[in-house]
């Protein structure tokens, strides 16, 4: 269930959209995209070991649901991050703060949090972001060594939107998996930061299995026709270009995935 203070952050549209799915518990996504310094690439994802050893603690608690840490894997000054780390929760994430990662660092055996921030902090670490969101769809697995594209979104009508991905391009891509072509796909409305003046609302994930895979044939049209025989390709194409465009697109690499 979706708590009062967070009714008051989605926008009317994002809610009407939700509507039908309010019954069903709420798996919400927290994303920190992090640039570094030049260079100091290696070095970063070595002090994030401490990190990861930290979530695996938190899972074991039921505290998280899956940590992934993945690296821009095209990266320059222009990427928006060099580095994404996600986290998954089973309802609305919990307050972070330095007190409840620090305990939690201890409890785990990951060393002083202080001594992390200084690390990553002499290796030029810069929080660029953080953005929380509502999973809407979600299939497949993320496995370290995996890609994935994801795409942001500037989604116009929500209601659509979010019938679309649950209903029309949900079983497209669970055909592409079953054929080999994707590892997973997800599909997330976001919720903060939020208003119109943001460039996206919305992103989805495709995930490959390989950096090969990224550049094969998509599928979508043979999966669309097989899942979709009484869709005519006109209809498709138009719903979902009058819902949402496509604003950036990004590649990752994931470094770790655990649940």
């Amino acid at each position: 269930m979706i708590r009062p203070s967070f009714l008051i952050l989605l926008p009317a549209t994002l809610l009407c959209g939700l509507s039908a799915h309010a019954q069903q518990p709420r798996v919400y996504l927290r994303t920190i995209c992090t640039k570094v310094t030049p260079g100091a690439g290696r070095e970063y994802e070595k002090a994030m070991e401490a990190i990861t050893k930290m979530n695996q603690h938190r899972i074991k608690q039921s505290k998280l649901l899956r940590y992934v840490f993945a690296s821009n894997a095209m990266l320059g000054e222009q990427s928006t991050c060099d580095y994404l780390a996600a986290y998954v929760y089973n309802g609305p994430p919990p307050e972070a703060t330095i007190e409840t990662t620090t305990a939690d660092m201890a409890a785990a055996g990951a060393g002083s949090y202080d001594a992390f921030l200084a690390k990553t902090r002499a290796l030029g670490s810069k929080r660029v972001n953080t953005e929380i969101y509502i999973a809407l769809a979600t299939i497949g697995e993320t496995k370290a060594g995996n890609y994935f594209s994801l795409n942001q979104m500037k989604v116009r009508d929500f209601a659509e939107w979010n019938k679309l991905e649950t209903e029309v391009w949900k079983p497209i891509m669970e055909e592409r998996i079953k054929g080999g072509n994707l590892a997973a796909w997800r599909s997330y409305n976001r919720v903060m930061p939020s208003g119109a003046n943001h460039p996206y609302n919305a992103v989805t994930v495709d995930v490959h299995p390989a950096w090969a895979d990224i550049f094969k044939p998509a599928g979508v049209a043979a999966a669309f026709k097989k899942v979709h025989p009484n869709m005519s390709t006109d209809e498709f194409n138009n719903r979902t270009e009058k819902a949402r465009e496509i604003v950036n697109r990004e590649v990752y690499r994931v470094l770790v995935s655990i649940q």
